[in-house]
């Protein structure tokens, strides 16, 4: 089993939550690293004046093999930074598993990637899809190809138990017990029954 690379893109005023959530799940990943990345190594501050420290900046990051984009007020101004969305579409385009939560969908879409793409996002930015060339679709989460889309905040769990189970699938069928015929929702639930997202 292949060590995973994850990493989480971070910018000011970002919606914590959209972070956090996603964290608690892929964190307890067995043989991964996660890390978060920023232009700088300064303190990241989200919408409540939650503060973050990066483990890196972007062009200390390698390869991710996958990639989270978290949502909130801070997306607008992520959207005109070049060397963000530069960086954006180079990890993208070789990462196993993009996945945003909320307005992270938007920012991936003003990167061009959501071209063709089913897709969701917070309700309130719902409409913007089909400008950045999305299919929209009103489910919590979306998976179309290496994209998994959450609508916004709680859905964020759902987003990474959704991307855990994809990663992680054949170990856990092995480990856990989960005979293949039932798939992958048995495996996640037998993960929860013992109270973590891992298994061993």
């Amino acid at each position: 089993m292949a060590h995973l690379n994850i990493g989480t893109v971070i910018f000011p005023d970002i919606d914590q939550v959209d972070l956090s959530g996603p964290h608690e799940v892929l964190s307890r990943l067995p043989d991964s690293t996660w890390r978060l990345y920023a232009r700088t190594m300064d303190p990241v501050v989200d919408m409540k004046g939650l503060r973050f420290l990066p483990d890196a900046t972007l062009e200390e990051a390698p390869q991710l093999d996958v990639l989270h984009i978290p949502g909130g007020f801070g997306v607008d101004a992520a959207m005109l930074d070049p060397g963000l969305v530069a960086w954006l579409r180079r990890q993208a385009e070789c990462a196993e598993v993009v996945f945003t939560v909320c307005t992270g969908a938007i920012l991936l879409g003003a990167v061009g990637l959501l071209r063709g793409r089913h897709a969701t996002t917070h309700w309130a930015s719902h409409h913007l899809l089909p400008l950045l060339g999305a299919i929209p679709v009103d489910e919590r989460v979306v998976e179309d190809g290496p994209l998994v889309t959450a609508a916004g905040v709680t859905s964020g769990f759902d987003d990474a138990l959704r991307v855990a189970a994809r990663l992680r699938t054949a170990m856990c069928e092995a480990t856990t017990g989960c005979a293949s015929r039932h798939g992958m929702s048995a495996c996640r639930w037998s993960i929860l029954q013992r109270r973590r997202w891992r298994c061993r």
